[in-house]
């Protein structure tokens, strides 16, 4: 569940960040260097997001794959101590 929560807030930062750009050069004309800089900036602080969130996403799916080994390590001796209890279990 954290992944998607880290996905989605991902997401959301960037299309917060490109809808306020856009916003941005609509409403506040400037002269073509001007907004060519402007829009670079944007596109910097968006790409600087993404990664952010990439990150956030990669260090999420890492610790749910070790937190599922663990898991599936802790069912496994599980299940070979439930094992051992039937077979040493007298027969009727």
């Amino acid at each position: 569940m954290r992944i998607r929560t880290v996905g989605a807030l991902g997401l959301g930062l960037v299309a917060g960040a490109l809808v306020g750009g856009a916003a941005a050069l609509l409403l506040a004309p400037r002269a073509g260097r001007e907004t060519r800089e402007q829009v670079r900036k944007a596109a910097d602080e968006a790409v600087g997001t993404l990664r952010g969130a990439l990150q956030e996403g990669r260090q999420a799916v890492e610790e749910g794959r070790v937190a599922f080994k663990r898991a599936v390590e802790a069912g496994r001796g599980v299940f070979h101590r439930g094992r051992e209890k039937v077979e040493a279990a007298p027969v009727a």
